[in-house]
């Protein structure tokens, strides 16, 4: 029942992009999401997402949102202006779904040398209800 919400939730968020579409919060996607993001996200973000170059993707503050949706048109479409390539030509639809789900993940895991807060800051409960 929850991924089916959290499927939804996504799709109603994510209607007018055709590139994004629906994902599963389960410990495969997960573990795979894992494995992209050592791959592709590590120079910018660290192995933790502690933040290097890139944000810190473990704390309560977002640049561009902390919700599901958010975080995957992040991914697809990338923040050029901010150095962040766009992945919808590297990575296929289920491989960022999969990234989005680890990075959801590591929600409040504190990594060691976390880089500084940077974005609105999100509550818990504001970011368990985006990402339902």
């Amino acid at each position: 029942m929850k991924k089916t919400w959290i499927s939804l939730l996504v799709l109603a968020c994510c209607a007018c992009s055709p590139s994004v579409i629906p994902y599963n919060l389960d410990k495969k996607d997960v573990q795979a999401g894992s494995l992209i993001f050592r791959d592709n996200c590590t120079p910018c973000h660290g192995f933790a997402a502690q933040g290097i170059v890139g944000p810190n993707l473990t704390d309560n503050h977002w640049i561009h949102g902390g919700g599901s949706a958010d975080i995957l048109k992040t991914i697809t479409y990338g923040v050029p202006e901010k150095g962040m390539i766009s992945w919808k030509d590297q990575l296929k639809q289920s491989e960022i779904q999969q990234v989005a789900a680890y990075i959801m993940s590591l929600h409040d895991s504190k990594p060691a040398n976390a880089k500084d807060a940077q974005g609105t800051f999100y509550s818990n409960l504001e970011l368990k209800k985006a990402r339902q």
